[in-house]
């Protein structure tokens, strides 16, 4: 991809804007006493929710597709340089579908930061997905299934309904519309499965807000119990292999890796790119790598997944070892002072400016 100076400089400053902490506050929806003290703020860097965007919103049965990784450039250069997560005023003047695509991408990658913070989620299984491997049968109308179903910890019979919203409208149009709409799906939902159960079911927004508005960005939570009207939701198989696999099918799509795709979805999937190599704090990540070249430098943009932790995967697949060593992997490359974002499963997001 080629860029005019102006427009490098323009990224590479994007992309140095979002490499700090944004602190947004967490405003509950009615009681949400059953999950447990939720913080006031949840904290994060920004590389850390375009890297969950981009992880929350790929298609794993689509596994060549580079523009999950666009989409990352292209919000990059939305937030504003102001201390709290503000919208640049100009994206007001956008196209609305484009604007609502946006707020969902987004609401979907900061649901994700939330969960891991406030609910330990690890592992996180689109149900469109699961649906569509016949992990899971249901007959609930495709509008009416929740985002996704989260599990903390490996072995565990305990699962998080997650259901994402996103919204620049307003902070009452997330309140008081989107949330209680979220829990009204979670509502619908029995899991009919001998060893697992739902002990925990969250709406979470992330209302946007732009630098030219009168109040800032908020993520809001509510917490349903479940509905006297449901749907059945059959697990066809062993839930943990059904969420390792499910939840790294994603990345792999996401980081052009048609080996590990093929292994993980058990079918013979489309050749793509050889994932590359790349050394960070002594450890191997292979993924995929989209870069801008220009006359004034280059920038790169590199998404993988831990050697190691990709390893596991093709060898046995045993979920507590993938757990404990992409945390491991997660703790070694957070201590990279900028440039790099991981998440505890051991995705890796790399961004590196090069100046002529």
């Amino acid at each position: 991809m080629f860029l005019t100076s102006a427009a490098f400089q323009s990224l590479s400053a994007s992309w140095h804007n979002l490499d700090r902490q944004f602190s947004v506050p967490l405003i509950t929806v009615g009681n949400c006493a059953a999950l447990g003290p939720l913080p006031p703020s949840i904290s994060f860097n920004g590389l850390e929710l375009m890297l969950d965007i981009g992880s929350s919103c790929t298609r794993p049965d689509i596994f060549d597709d580079p523009s999950p990784l666009f989409a990352l450039l292209k919000y990059a250069s939305t937030i504003a340089g102001t201390p709290e997560l503000n919208l640049k005023g100009d994206v007001r003047d956008a196209d609305q579908h484009k604007k609502t695509l946006m707020s969902d991408e987004f609401g979907c990658g900061g649901a994700f930061v939330a969960a891991r913070r406030v609910l330990q989620a690890q592992r996180f299984v689109d149900f469109s997905t699961a649906v569509r491997y016949g992990w899971v049968r249901t007959t609930a109308p495709r509008s009416r299934r929740p985002d996704y179903i989260c599990q903390s910890v490996p072995g565990s019979p305990d699962l998080t309904l997650l259901e994402a919203k996103g919204t620049q409208t307003s902070r009452e149009y997330c309140a008081r519309t989107q949330i209680p709409s979220g829990c009204e799906q979670l509502q619908t939902v029995r899991l009919v499965d001998n060893t697992k159960q739902i002990s925990r079911r969250a709406a979470i927004g992330l209302t946007l807000r732009r630098t030219d508005d009168a109040d800032e960005s908020a993520f809001y939570i509510g917490d349903p119990d479940e509905g006297k009207k449901t749907c059945d939701y059959k697990l066809d198989g062993d839930f943990d292999h059904i969420a390792l696999r499910s939840h790294y099918l994603r990345l792999a799509a996401l980081c052009g890796d048609a080996e590990l795709s093929t292994n993980l979805a058990e079918v013979v999937v489309p050749a793509g790119r050889t994932p590359l190599t790349l050394r960070l704090a002594n450890r191997e990540v292979l993924g995929t790598s989209c870069v801008a070249i220009s006359p004034a430098g280059a920038l790169e943009l590199f998404m993988g997944i831990d050697a190691e932790v990709r390893s596991i995967l093709f060898r046995d697949k045993n979920a507590e070892m993938i757990a404990a060593v992409g945390l491991e992997a997660h703790k070694a490359f957070n201590a990279i002072d900028h440039g790099v974002a991981s998440t505890p499963d051991g995705a890796v997001l790399s961004l590196s400016v090069y100046r002529n």
